[in-house]
C-alpha cells in the first residue's frame, strides 16, 4: 500500500491547522477579536461536523429516524406494561433527540450536511469580517466555496444564489438578535422604495 492510499480522502479526516488558515486569507479585514488562527479553528469545527455526518458515520437523517422509531417503540411498550430497566434506559437515550412528527415537508432548522456547511461558513464570515458584504464571486462567496472544497471535496459547488440567500438570512438573524430590527436584502429594499 502506498502512502497516498494510506492518506485517505481529505474530507474523511481533519487536516493540519495551516490548511484551515488558507480560506482566512480571503477576509480582508478581521472584526475585533478575530484573526486567521481563530477562523482556522472554526473551519476545523465545520470539517469535524462533516466527518461526523459523513457516510463513515451514521448519517443525520438515519439518526433522526432511529430516534423517532425508538421514541415510538418506547411509548408503545410503556402502554403494554413497560420493559426492563436497562432496555428502557437505552431506548430513552436513543429517543432523546427524536424530532416531533410533522407534515412531510422540509423541517425548519434541519439541513443536509452541505447546507449545514454553507450556513456555518456564512455565519463564520459574518462574525469574522469587519465589513461583511455580499457580491457574486466576491470575498464572501469565495470564502464559503473554499471551505466547501476543503471540507466536502470538489463535487457539488454552491451557487451564488444559495450563498446570497444564506448570507442575508444569517445577517438578518444576527441583526434581529442585536437590536430586534431585521435588515433586508438590497433587492427587497429597492422594491419597497419604488
Amino acid at each position: 500500500m502506498s502512502p497516498a492510499d494510506d492518506a485517505g480522502d481529505p474530507a474523511d479526516r481533519l487536516l493540519a491547522l495551516e490548511e484551515y488558515e488558507k480560506p482566512a486569507e480571503m477576509i480582508k479585514e478581521f472584526a475585533r477579536g478575530w484573526n486567521s488562527h481563530n477562523v482556522a479553528i472554526r473551519i476545523s469545527v465545520i470539517h469535524n461536523f462533516v466527518i461526523l455526518n459523513s457516510s463513515a458515520a451514521i448519517p443525520i437523517d438515519r439518526r433522526r429516524k432511529i430516534a423517532r422509531l425508538a421514541r415510538d417503540l418506547s411509548k408503545e411498550l410503556n402502554g403494554l406494561g413497560g420493559v426492563g430497566e436497562y432496555f428502557r434506559i437505552v431506548l430513552s437515550a436513543l429517543a432523546s433527540d427524536a424530532p416531533e412528527k410533522t407534515i412531510k415537508t422540509r423541517r425548519e432548522g434541519q439541513h443536509s450536511v452541505g447546507n449545514g456547511v454553507c450556513a456555518m461558513s456564512v455565519r463564520l464570515y459574518l462574525e469574522a469580517s469587519a465589513k461583511p458584504t455580499f457580491s457574486p464571486k466576491g470575498p464572501a462567496f469565495q470564502f464559503v466555496e473554499a471551505i466547501r472544497r476543503l471540507t466536502l471535496g470538489e463535487e457539488g459547488a454552491f451557487t451564488p444564489d444559495t450563498v446570497r440567500a444564506e448570507f442575508y438570512q444569517q445577517r438578518n438573524l444576527i441583526a434581529s438578535c442585536d437590536d430586534d430590527r431585521p435588515l433586508r436584502s438590497p433587492k427587497k429594499q429597492h422594491r419597497d422604495d419604488v
